[in-house]
């Protein structure tokens, strides 16, 4: 066989007729039927022990890690080792070692070694490293797989069959390599390779391989099939126990955190936002400016009523001065008038700074980078919500909620703290559902049990994140319930299409 890549000497058989004198030098002892050399002999009976050990091989792994060892004997090489490439994209990587059942590849060792392989593939010769004088060859990666093994010397052959490259041996020499060595190594490798394709062809999954080993008698005949039973029956009866065992059932359904009381804090005029002195997150007391409204024409509207308060004022002096009584009664309730209205005014100026309703924190509001911008009576400006008090909203699928009872107890998983759960309690169930992404969902409102910071230490929540809430729903098998889900969806479909 030769390979489809690279045109190297194998095994010659002794040709057909008597050798020519021209072909064969002049020997005293030669006779006109000579039969092949030694060498040869010696290199087809290798041949044949190692195709004979390949054929008794069941596995593709056993039969890789043969070859490798029967190579680094052949060539006296201290260690072989055998690249595969799966597919004729896949990229090339080491897979067996000789003098070794199970090797443990390191990431980066296995780099290096399959970088030397792509280079004598890429190139298509055998790969000598270090390179002979006048050598026109690329050997880098191989310089770093030699020194990153600390060998002398490093001989790369690549395989192919039916022109595609589909295997590397590297062969690692404590000294020079012996003439001939990479000759001799594709030529063994090459018979060998077919051999190693059919096996990886009937290689099982992964999966298969770890159902294999469950299986009584699995694997191959007589590796300890008790083990192979015991574990079987172990597997088993765990299975069985874990569905059939009464345990504490619960459902789940996404959930939220919210304020206990969430106060919006609106604009009590039209106007404008004149300045603002808190962000979200900030934590408030009660009475605090939130921001200021600027209304121009309240701001003009006082000055004119402060004017005209001071000439009706003085209308009355005088008017008392001159003793003209109904003239100063008159005057006299125009000031009064002017006031009213005055501190009418001055009641909407003070309602134009927003303050804070509760003790708390601002949970939205971000408007510094709206500061001039119009705004229109009743819009929002704030929430403000407790600082440490909180409620959770559930929503529970309707599917679930005969199983869900009001003072059901249950546990809260956040987002942010998967690992640390709340416990929690629910208070009550909303009468209706409402649709959230698409589902029917009934909320239920919780409240987080163990004090204001829900009991759990480190875990302090927080307005508005999300998480996963298990509610109690009794306890019984988990087949039974498993069961129960797939009766329920099964009546669901035939009730739907049934006429």
């Amino acid at each position: 066989m030769t390979h489809p890549l690279i045109d190297l000497p194998a095994v010659r058989p002794a040709p057909a007729g008597p050798p020519s004198p021209a072909s064969v030098p002049p020997s005293p002892r030669a006779s006109p039927r000579a039969g092949p050399a030694p060498g040869d002999v010696a290199d087809a009976l290798a041949q044949l022990a190692l195709v004979r050990e390949l054929a008794a091989c069941a596995d593709f792994d056993g039969a890789a890690a043969l070859l490798c060892t029967r190579l680094a004997r052949a060539v006296g090489a201290a260690r072989v080792v055998l690249g595969w490439r799966d597919g004729v994209r896949g990229s090339i990587r080491p897979v067996a070692l000789s003098d070794a059942g199970e090797p443990e590849w390191q990431g980066e060792a296995v780099q290096t070694l399959a970088a030397a392989m792509e280079e004598a593939i890429a190139q298509s010769r055998i790969l000598a490293c270090p390179a002979p004088d006048g050598a026109r060859t690329l050997v880098r990666a191989a310089e770093l797989a030699r020194r990153a093994g600390g060998a002398a010397a490093i001989v790369t052959v690549p395989v192919a069959i039916a022109g595609v490259p589909l295997a590397a041996v590297l062969a690692e020499f404590e000294g020079p390599p012996a003439d001939g060595a990479g000759e001799r190594l594709h030529a063994l490798a090459e018979l060998a390779v077919p051999w190693l394709r059919l096996l990886r062809a009937r290689r099982p999954g992964r999966l298969r391989r770890a159902l294999g080993l469950l299986r009584p008698g699995g694997g191959e005949a007589g590796t300890r099939p008790r083990a192979a039973t015991l574990a079987w029956v172990v597997v088993t009866a765990a299975i069985t126990i874990a569905l059939a065992a009464p345990i504490e059932l619960t459902v789940g359904a996404p959930a939220r955190i919210e304020g206990a009381v969430q106060l919006t804090v609106a604009a009590p005029i039209r106007g404008y936002l004149k300045g603002v002195r808190v962000r979200p997150g900030d934590a408030v007391r009660e009475g605090d400016v939130l921001a200021e409204l600027g209304d121009r024409d309240l701001e003009l509207e006082r000055a004119k009523l402060t004017s005209e308060l001071s000439q009706h004022e003085g209308a009355a002096s005088a008017a008392m001065a001159r003793g003209e009584r109904a003239t100063m009664a008159i005057a006299q309730a125009k000031v009064d008038e002017t006031r009213a209205r005055l501190g009418l005014v001055d009641h909407q100026l003070e309602q134009i700074r927003l303050r804070a309703p509760i003790d708390g924190i601002v949970l939205q509001g971000d408007l510094w980078q709206q500061i001039g911008v119009p705004v229109d009576r009743g819009q929002s400006m704030f929430v403000v919500a407790p600082a440490r008090r909180h409620r959770v909203i559930v929503e529970l699928d309707e599917r679930d909620l005969r199983r869900v009872q009001a003072g059901a107890h249950g546990r809260l998983a956040l987002s942010a703290l998967p690992w640390d759960t709340l416990p929690l309690r629910v208070e009550r169930m909303a009468p209706a559902a409402t649709t959230v992404d698409g589902r029917n969902v009934f909320e239920l409102e919780a409240r987080l049990e163990g004090g204001e910071a829900g009991g759990a230490g480190a875990i302090e929540p927080r307005a508005g994140q999300r998480g996963v809430a298990h509610l109690a729903a009794g306890r019984g098998p988990l087949a039974l319930e498993w069961a129960r889900r797939a009766g329920d969806m099964l009546a669901r479909l035939v009730w739907l299409w049934t006429p």
